[in-house]
């Protein structure tokens, strides 16, 4: 019988050790947890891209029919010197309502003689990410809008 309980107690201090790593996976040192969205972006038209300033980044939650879309998280990166660009953007599992639904929203900017940074390239189809069956991976297409 003390063997048994010792096989229990070793077996539920692994079960802790390995649930404690994978917490600690999603935990940046903040009180907060944090998920991630990877991918790629790519140009429609990578060869006339030029003078580009930064690539912005924007999980919105797109539930809300005829309203804004709300912003759960945004990065702006350096345009890569070859396209397609590989990212990863974190959000607050907590912003999270597993009832709405998530899109990854993407432009970049050119950089004008003027000193002036103008949008060049969106995103101009949905991207669903996290819920409702998409999981947190997806490939982008943007297109010059300029």
């Amino acid at each position: 019988m003390s063997l048994i309980k010792n096989d229990i107690r070793f077996l539920t201090s692994i079960i802790l050790v390995v649930g404690l790593f994978f917490v600690s996976a999603c935990y940046d040192g903040s009180s907060t947890l944090k998920g991630k969205v990877t991918g790629t972006i790519a140009l429609n038209d990578p060869g006339v891209a030029s003078n580009l300033a930064r690539v912005r980044i924007a999980i919105l939650d797109v539930s809300l029919v005829d309203a804004a879309s709300l912003k759960i998280s945004e990065i702006d990166l350096a345009p890569p010197e070859e396209w397609p660009l590989v990212f990863s953007i974190d959000y607050v599992l907590s912003d999270i309502d597993s009832s709405h639904s998530y899109s990854l929203f993407v432009e970049v900017f050119e950089l004008h003689e003027d000193g002036e940074e103008k949008r060049a390239y969106i995103t101009t189809q949905s991207y669903p990410i996290i819920t409702q069956g998409y999981g947190n991976t997806t490939d982008v297409w943007i297109e010059r809008i300029n």
